[in-house]
């Protein structure tokens, strides 16, 4: 007996408080794909995904642009983030020391690398025959080009941002914050046991 699974994993920086968390999920463990009637198509694939998980899409992106837009997500969630520290700070009547901010350029630096690293660095566990760290181009390669789609998107509960990139292989989630968000969680959790989309009420 198969028993479905997802791997989560997270890149961080050395240098600045910036991060991409990635979450996979193999094709052995989508339902559908389990269904001998089922056959493969990026555009199915990619609406059977957005509607279990509850995303809308914000941009049909591609790969020649997905560097540039995971750049913007990992920059923008740092920024979010640093105005709530900021809030934070001023909530509390300023009595205690606001944490020195990163400079803009490491933020930058350390973003790209970061970006850089999920390209062309095997740091993505992904599972083919068997699992194994990989980089995004190695598993765009193993496709021959075919039945590839990214996509950037919003969980619908708490927008969280995201990119997202389908294979015939699976699937991968992109998201600068610390982990997934407890709906997404729910949601890929109650998918892959083969449950209904939306928790119970």
């Amino acid at each position: 007996m198969q028993i479905p699974q997802f791997y989560q994993t997270t890149l961080i920086s050395k240098h600045a408080d910036v991060g991409l968390h990635l979450v996979t999920l193999p094709a052995r463990s989508i339902p559908e794909f389990g269904d001998p009637a089922f056959e493969f198509h990026i555009d199915t694939f990619k609406r059977i995904a957005f509607e279990r998980l509850d995303i809308y899409e914000h941009d049909d992106s591609n790969l020649d642009d997905l560097k540039n837009k995971l750049l913007d997500l990992i920059l923008e969630s740092y920024e979010t983030g640093s105005r709530e520290e900021e809030r934070r700070f001023e909530d509390e009547g300023g009595v205690a020391t606001l944490p020195q901010q990163d400079s803009t350029l490491d933020v930058q630096v350390e973003a790209s690398t970061l970006v850089d690293a999920f390209f062309s660095t095997p740091v993505i566990p992904f599972e083919r025959s068997p699992l194994d760290a990989e980089s995004l181009t190695k598993i765009l390669s193993a496709t021959g080009g075919t039945g590839v789609g990214a996509y950037l998107g919003f969980v619908v509960a708490g927008g969280t941002p995201l990119a997202i990139v389908l294979v015939p292989a699976g699937m991968i989630l992109c998201g600068a914050a610390a982990g997934i968000g407890d709906g997404l969680y729910t949601r890929l959790k109650r998918w892959i046991a083969g449950q209904d989309a939306a928790p119970p009420s």
